[in-house]
């Protein structure tokens, strides 16, 4: 059989061999992951947020706590701080008022005195370490400004008057207060005839040579006082309390003449050679009283 022609392939051409060799485009690369903000390669892996709260938490506490005391401290510290210029401050002021009212007691002028009478019962009142010395100065205001010598003889007519007007207003003050320390109050040989001192508080009172007659100690506290050579004609001791609670044993050499002693307590009171002569001595409590020797004519109430 006759052989059949060769085909023969199609002669290329330039354009086609180009198009024939151009490399086909590569594939696209596979996405890569993001990584999450602030990430850093050489970065420690960060803790999921639930574990970072579990010691953020107690950190931030602690650094609160210890703000918190540092505050409390510098407060506490300035709290002390301004305390003591208070203090300083208190102490300077009765200082001064107690300075200024001594020396106004020597005024010739009697609104000045009786100011700083006032003045020192409020020193007395507001500072309990000022009150004993505060009432020593009126004592001795009272003795200086009033001396026995001015009541005279008891019968006189001097010795019926009332106080002045500034020794009035000293003794209320002293029978108010009465002693904050607790010592003797010095009365000695003072003319107070006629004084108003009902309700005082006189126990342990040092009244030895004082004249009180016709003074008013309506339910005054007169226990263990001294009321030795003292003048009491129609004194008003109505429910005074006069108990001797010292045991000391002195005797009350003293004029009682017609005072008024109702409802007086005179418990273990030693009244040997005293004059009670028209004393009224009605429902007065003489438990233990000495009156061995005392004046008793004309007294009324004695059972």
């Amino acid at each position: 059989m006759p052989s059949s022609p060769r085909r023969r392939r199609p002669r290329l051409t330039a354009a086609s061999r180009i198009r024939r060799n151009r490399v086909r485009p590569a594939a696209p690369p596979a996405p890569v992951p993001l990584a999450p903000p602030n990430f850093s390669p050489s970065a420690p892996p960060v803790a999921p947020p639930g574990r970072r709260r579990g010691w953020v938490l107690p950190v931030a506490a602690l650094v609160v706590g210890v703000a918190a005391m540092g505050s409390l401290w510098f407060t506490s510290r300035s709290l002390a701080a301004t305390e003591a210029q208070l203090a300083l401050s208190t102490r300077t002021q009765v200082a001064q008022r107690f300075t200024e009212a001594v020396g106004q007691l020597g005024s010739d002028k009697l609104d000045v005195r009786l100011g700083a009478i006032y003045g020192l019962d409020g020193l007395i009142r507001d500072s309990a370490k000022d009150a004993p010395r505060g009432v020593e100065v009126l004592t001795a205001f009272v003795r200086t400004r009033a001396p026995i010598e001015n009541c005279g003889d008891g019968a006189t007519a001097q010795a019926l008057q009332r106080p002045a007007e500034d020794v009035q207003a000293a003794i209320t003050v002293i029978g108010r207060r009465g002693s904050p320390a607790g010592d003797r109050l010095n009365l000695t040989r003072a003319c107070l005839a006629g004084a108003d001192l009902h309700q005082a508080q006189l126990d342990r009172a040092d009244l030895s040579g004082t004249d009180l007659s016709r003074a008013n100690l309506a339910r005054a506290t007169l226990r263990s006082a001294d009321l030795s050579d003292g003048v009491l004609v129609q004194t008003d001791f109505t429910g005074a309390d006069l108990r001797r609670e010292d045991n000391s044993g002195a005797a009350w050499t003293t004029r009682l003449r017609q005072a008024n002693l109702t409802g007086a307590n005179l418990t273990s009171a030693d009244l040997s050679g005293a004059d009670l002569a028209g004393a009224e001595l009605t429902s007065a409590q003489l438990t233990g009283a000495n009156l061995t020797g005392a004046d008793l004519r004309e007294a009324t109430g004695l059972s």
